[in-house]
């Protein structure tokens, strides 16, 4: 999923979905691991705080 991806699926509030973000690519040592974000606790700058980590990484 990219940001725009999870922009689209936060739009809808759908309690039962769930954001997964593998973290871990061949230059970061594997320092994320993946998350798991219930939408209905999730707040947008969440999203974008993960998703951001990930871009960056």
């Amino acid at each position: 999923l990219n940001m725009r991806q999870l922009q689209e699926l936060t739009r809808f509030e759908c309690p039962v979905a769930i954001y997964r973000r593998s973290e871990g690519n061949k230059s970061d040592n594997q320092k994320y691991k993946r998350s798991v974000i219930i939408s209905k606790d999730a707040q947008p700058w969440n999203i974008f705080d993960v998703e951001e980590e990930q871009i960056l990484s």
